[in-house]
Order: structure tokens, then sequence, then C-alpha cells
């Protein structure tokens, strides 16, 4: 049975450095939005073992400022659970979290071969796709809460 919960975001870092970034170290994982006051930083465990991460925080988009966005970064699943509905489960718990805090749109920096799973849950790309060092493609994606 998968659970999600709040927890310390030094946690989350393992399962991202393996999935998202094998090129950083754990201290470089550390995301400055992980520490703000508001932030929701989530992990799906099973049997008490990581298998899915989730950061969202307060942020500004610069394409569309507005008081009440939230940006989502740092989402990973493990690829032994990767289609079992984790990810769609993080995405949730995020959502609720930020409405919870009065949110009203999250956005993030989605790579490519993501965008199905980003557009499942209700996520609209918008602009240009660009190149991130080590990471590859990525395009901006966002939708209401």
């Amino acid at each position: 049975m998968v659970e999600i919960h709040t927890v310390e975001p030094a946690e989350t870092r393992p399962l991202r450095q393996r999935v998202l970034r094998p090129h950083q170290t754990l201290e470089e994982l550390a995301h400055p939005g992980e520490t703000l006051p508001e932030a929701g930083v989530f992990a799906a465990l099973v049997a008490n073992e990581v298998v899915g991460t989730a950061l969202v925080f307060r942020q500004e988009r610069l394409e569309k400022p507005a008081a009440h966005s939230w940006r989502l970064v740092a989402i990973a699943v493990d690829p032994a659970h990767q289609r079992t509905g984790i990810g769609a489960g993080l995405i949730e718990r995020c959502l609720r979290h930020i409405e919870s805090h009065g949110g009203d749109e999250v956005w993030c920096h989605a790579r490519i071969d993501a965008i199905p799973f980003y557009e499942s849950g209700g996520f609209l790309a918008e602009g240009e796709e660009w190149i991130e060092e080590h990471t590859g493609p990525h395009v901006l994606m966002w939708r209401p809460v």
C-alpha cells in the first residue's frame, strides 16, 4: 500500500538523484524552495521505502506573474513503481497543499518525455521547448488548482 507523507527534504534526495539527476551529489540536490515556510515536501512510501517524491512552493512564473502561483519541482517515481498511480497521487497531494495555502495555479518545467504524464493530470504546455544541460529538452507546463 502506498502512503504519501510530508517529509524532510533530505529524505527525497537519494531517489531524486537516482531518477532525475545522477550527475549531481546529494548536497547539490538541495533546492532553495524546500526551505520556504509554506513549501510542501512529499514522499510516497511503500513498506517505508521512498518510491516517489514531489516538492511545491510559492513562486510566480515569469510568463504570467500571479500572486497565487506555485511551482512543482523534483517530482520523481522509482522506475519499478511508475505507471501505478503514485505520480498522480503525488500531484493530487501537492494540489491539496497549494489549495490549502490559497494558491490558484501550479507550474513546472517538464521534461519532454514526461508531457503525457502531466497532461493526464490536467497540465497544459506553454511556450517554446528549451534544452537543460544534463537533463535534456523541457517545456513549461501549468494548470489551475
